[in-house]
């Protein structure tokens, strides 16, 4: 569960497990690029039959 707290000098993003301190637009990109590639593995396919059964469900087809 995520919290963002507007604060007087800048915004206080509050995790599970950490809190960020967010004062300039630059900072809170960086916190949302460095959090969105956490555990992303990004893959490359010539075509749909190059992928497992379980990919194709799930990027293609999953609803």
């Amino acid at each position: 569960r995520d919290f963002l707290i507007e604060e007087s000098d800048g915004l206080l993003l509050e995790t599970d497990a950490e809190k960020y301190e967010i004062n300039s637009f630059e900072k809170l990109q960086k916190l949302i690029d460095d959090r969105g590639q956490k555990g992303l593995q990004i893959q490359r396919f010539k075509g749909l039959g190059e992928m497992m059964p379980q990919q194709l469900w799930e990027t293609t087809m999953d609803p």
